[in-house]
């Protein structure tokens, strides 16, 4: 093999070697967002109902991280076209900044 053949030879297996590495790299991250629970009792929302009351008892479980219950927020508050319900969205999110969006469904009571 010639000099400039070996030269490139070389330079080939350096480029598969590094690409391998980033693919490897790519495939170890974590990609998928924290999953959301609720508990089986729904509060009834008011229009005074505080968001902290909406969080009681909502977890959510990152398959890496574990407990990200602390992530929880309340994104929006949708009133339903019949005002009898509302669309509550929460977000989490993992330590690797994944995010993930639930929607719970509540009755309206009026005040």
């Amino acid at each position: 093999m010639t000099g400039e053949k070996r030269t490139i030879f070389a330079l080939a297996l350096v480029a598969a070697v590094l690409a391998a590495m980033n693919g490897a790299a790519f495939l170890a991250q974590d990609r998928e967002g924290p999953q959301i629970f609720f508990p089986e009792n729904e509060p009834v929302y008011t229009a005074s109902t505080a968001e902290s009351r909406l969080l009681e008892q909502v977890t959510a479980e990152d398959q890496r991280d574990g407990t990200v219950t602390d992530s929880l927020r309340i994104e929006e508050i949708l009133p339903a076209e019949d005002g009898h319900r509302v669309a509550v969205i929460y977000a989490a999110m993992d330590d690797s900044g994944n995010v993930t969006k639930a929607v719970r469904t509540l009755e309206v009571e009026r005040e």
